[in-house]
């Protein structure tokens, strides 16, 4: 509620100087200590804090999506402003509150909504008019807020927002690949939260003469606005971790729901298999020069056969943009064999016709970067390995033009000496069936 100019005048001071803020809740001010003014709404906001600091941090040794860890860091600037606003209620901190509150929740909305929409992502038009569209209503939003300073401006543009992430998620949870379960602890605690915010804001007078004759350890549990921070804070995370996991099941990543001391977190049981097979590849493509000194000591003839690969345009995969690799899926050969070379020349088109892996797409096997698949070439078929996709990649991964493969035979051996284009750095951490491929590859991006 907003205080009235006699209530400023007779409310107790501490360091920080009078109210400016134009909300003050329901705690009585500056009754615990004179350094914070409302003590146990300032407290609550750990709740906001702590968790996404420690998600953003399993979110960048995973590598996963930046725009996830912006959700986590918005949700974390509303954690830091709301401690400060409650522990000072000046209007400068009652800003640095509210406007993350704003802005992530935008933030959020683009996340989800691209979800549901994967198209956005791939057009550069509709993902340019998505985020000016977003950001327009965040701007005059801001605006509108800043020159009027009425607290049910905010409110209504929040309100908004998450009400379109309400639907968009009830939509997540019916189409796309997710954990409901997710969802629905993350709506429970969130509207829980909001029932106790109205509650403390309709019935402040009642609940102030309740403190006053129950016992003091049992005041902390009246104060139904710090309440509010903890499960909606929670449930704001639960949410972003809802998102975080669809994308990244819709995306072909394999990911995993841990328990951590904070209750659910996003991780990559493969990180560590990775790493060590990284350096098992590595060590097994500088043995392999160790004992072919000819390999590492004189430098093979420039590939002048496969330059056309690089240039000519009829050559590059026609198939349309998707998030895998399957069935039917026009692929280009990217070494230099005999028959990769004579496919390219002749402009024989080269299609998968079976991927070696587990993920599925409905009832369709579909492939990623690094994948086995086989492939019908002149009459042949093939097996190869993906090392380039035109689908955007996670984070630090790059996407190609085309979707590049290299052909290998039944025992693994590349049929060709040079891979003719760069492939990414990723393919290192795939596992040792990859190490011949990066042993050929003389450029890396």
């Amino acid at each position: 509620m907003a205080p009235s100019l006699e209530m400023r005048d007779q409310m107790p001071f501490g360091v920080w100087g009078g109210v400016t803020s134009t909300l003050d809740w329901c705690e009585d001010n500056y009754t615990t200590t004179r350094f914070v003014a409302e003590f146990w709404n300032t407290l609550s906001n750990i709740v906001m804090i702590l968790p996404p600091i420690v998600a953003i941090y399993h979110s960048a040794i995973n590598g996963f999506e930046r725009r996830i860890m912006l959700c986590f860091g918005f949700l974390c600037a509303v954690g830091f402003g709301s401690w400060m606003f409650h522990m000072t209620l000046k209007y400068e901190m009652q800003l640095f509150d509210e406007l993350p509150m704003l802005w992530g929740s935008l933030m959020l909305v683009y996340c989800i909504l691209t979800l549901l929409y994967p198209s956005i992502d791939a057009s550069p038009t509709a993902t340019m008019a998505t985020k000016l569209g977003l950001v327009s209503y965040g701007i005059v939003s801001t605006l509108l807020y800043l020159c009027f300073k009425t607290p049910l401006l905010f409110q209504c543009s929040y309100g908004f927002l998450v009400t379109l992430m309400l639907y968009f998620d009830i939509c997540v949870a019916k189409y796309k690949p997710c954990d409901r379960r997710i969802f629905y602890w993350a709506a429970f605690f969130y509207y829980s939260g909001f029932a106790l915010w109205n509650i403390d804001n309709l019935f402040c007078d009642k609940l102030s003469l309740l403190r006053q004759v129950l016992p003091s350890f049992l005041v902390p549990f009246t104060q139904l606005h710090a309440l509010w921070h903890c499960l909606a804070g929670y449930g704001s995370y639960l949410h972003i971790v809802f998102s975080a996991h669809s994308r990244a099941l819709t995306r072909g990543q394999q990911v995993d729901l841990i328990w951590c001391w904070h209750g659910i977190v996003l991780s990559n049981k493969q990180h560590f298999k990775k790493c060590y097979h990284y350096h098992r590849a590595y060590h097994r493509s500088a043995t392999s020069r160790k004992y072919h000194p000819n390999r590492s000591q004189t430098p093979l003839p420039p590939i002048t056969n496969c330059t056309p690969l690089l240039v000519n345009n009829h050559l590059n995969s026609r198939s349309p943009v998707a998030q895998w690799i399957c069935n039917q899926t026009r692929l280009r050969v990217v070494d230099n064999s005999q028959l990769g070379r004579e496919a390219m020349q002749e402009n024989k088109r080269v299609k998968c016709i079976h991927v070696y892996t587990k993920k599925k797409n409905g009832k369709y096997r579909v492939g990623v970067l690094g994948d086995k698949v086989l492939v019908t070439i002149k009459g042949q078929m093939k097996r190869g390995y993906l090392v380039g996709l035109r689908a955007y990649q996670r984070q630090m991964v790059p996407k190609f033009d085309s979707n590049n493969v290299v052909l290998v035979e039944d025992n693994g051996n590349p049929l060709g000496t040079r891979v003719a284009v760069p492939v990414p750095h990723y393919l290192r951490s795939k596992g040792p069936e990859l190490a011949k491929i990066i042993a050929i590859s003389s450029r890396f991006v």
